[in-house]
């Protein structure tokens, strides 16, 4: 019948309108993938790559015998590691502890070993565990000798004491500094007023197991009234290296007083 071939008609053409609509919204509503990003590329050689902090350590018999800690790490095939905001710390023999700070650093781990070699660079800093500490742009370590080797000026102190100089080096086994050139120590007064003193020399050591401090090349010791120079002078110091004993002179001795000055 002619209503029945319309009703037809009218589904068939509703169906259709239907499936276009239903195409129509799944092209709207569909959900690209979002792009994934590439993975960092590590630089040339590199076969480690830390961009957050972290600690590297050693123990031995229950204690920690070589520290790390580090804000970042990339390290290398050739046994090399490249550290950002490092501190280092390093024991000794005698019980003492040495640290070394800077922004950069890079060790090297030989077979077997924590810590072969590190170059030190930015803002350095050298801390001994009974309270020496120095402070220079660069410095080397090398841990088969226990020596740090500073090339060029640096700073230093130790309880009343502080100075300066150009190159040092640093004995962790003997505890012994050396200012290499253009050296300066002074010591201020002790809370009695006593004991300030003012030394220049070529070159300057500070022994602390034997607690002693030696000056050689031109010294010049300028305190307590007297004016004291000599080609050597070595100042033997109390167990906490605070006050002199005794001192030692050689080579073209002299001592002066100054204006007002008095005493031996």
């Amino acid at each position: 019948m002619r209503w029945q071939k319309r009703l037809r008609l009218a589904i068939a053409l509703l169906v259709v309108v239907f499936a276009a609509v239903v195409v129509v919204s799944l092209r709207r509503g569909q959900v690209r993938p979002a792009a994934v990003a590439p993975a960092k590329k590590l630089p040339e050689g590199a076969i480690f790559q830390s961009t957050g902090p972290g600690v590297i350590e050693h123990q031995n018999q229950g204690k920690i015998d070589r520290q790390i800690k580090f804000n970042s790490q990339v390290s290398y095939s050739d046994g090399r590691s490249k550290f950002t905001g490092v501190t280092v710390t390093l024991p000794n023999s005698n019980g003492r502890t040495v640290t070394i700070e800077a922004r950069e650093a890079e060790i090297t781990q030989p077979p077997g070993k924590q810590i072969g070699t590190g170059i030190f660079r930015g803002d350095v800093k050298l801390t001994t565990s009974d309270g020496i500490t120095v402070k220079s742009d660069s410095a080397s370590y090398d841990d088969t000798t226990q020596m740090t080797t500073i090339p060029g000026k640096l700073t230093f102190s130790k309880g009343r004491m502080n100075g300066s100089g150009t190159g040092a080096t640093y004995d962790q086994a003997r505890e012994v500094l050396w200012l290499l050139a253009d050296a300066k120590v002074d010591a201020v007064a002790d809370d009695k007023g006593n004991g300030a003193i003012h030394v220049t020399s070529t070159q300057a050591g500070m022994a602390r197991l034997e607690h002693y401090m030696k000056f050689t090349g031109g010294a010049r010791l300028d305190g307590e009234g007297h004016i004291t120079t000599a080609d050597e002078a070595t100042a033997f110091l109390t167990q906490d290296d605070e006050r002199v004993t005794r001192m030692e002179l050689r080579g073209n001795s002299r001592i002066d007083a100054k204006a007002g000055g008095s005493g031996p």
